[in-house]
């Protein structure tokens, strides 16, 4: 953290120092979900490194989601038609999941009409999918029933 008394920026209440930046307590979850989403769904991009992800996932720990950042979530998956998995707890995980695991009412299954292959939630091109092409399934069972087989991508 930077030391030192409360500076503001603009309107901001925010600290700059030695080209780092410091938000305010209450919105540094924000910050960091989003963050943690564009590596999730920018693998190999350099979005965050490794020193940064440790302070966002301290970030994220200390600034829990709130209602704001919830309504703020529906409106951009509305318009861009991606989720940020961070914000529902549907955090993907590194490791291979079963279809259990990843069955979801929300519809964390992501189907591309075109290709006719579906995505788990800790599939790499996921959030590649565009929202023209995109249908939702509650389970994988649900996906490979309507004829959509496993991205192969997918861990």
């Amino acid at each position: 953290m930077i030391p030192g008394d409360k500076r503001e920026f603009g309107a901001c209440d925010l600290k700059i120092e030695n080209r780092k930046i410091q938000p305010r307590p209450e919105i540094r979850g924000d910050i960091a979900r989003t963050y943690m989403s564009m590596d999730w769904a920018y693998p190999g991009h350099g979005v965050l490194s490794r020193s940064n992800q440790k302070l966002f996932d301290a970030w994220n720990k200390e600034d829990p989601v709130d209602d704001l950042e919830r309504e703020r979530a529906r409106r951009i998956e509305a318009i861009q038609g991606n989720r940020n998995p961070f914000i529902w707890g549907e955090a993907p995980s590194t490791s291979s999941t079963t279809p259990a695991v990843v069955a979801s009412a929300n519809g964390a299954i992501i189907g591309n009409k075109k290709s006719k292959v579906y995505h788990r939630p800790d599939c790499l091109s996921a959030a590649k999918v565009s929202p023209q092409s995109r249908v939702r399934f509650a389970t994988e069972a649900e996906a490979q029933a309507a004829g959509y087989r496993l991205a192969g991508n997918c861990p």
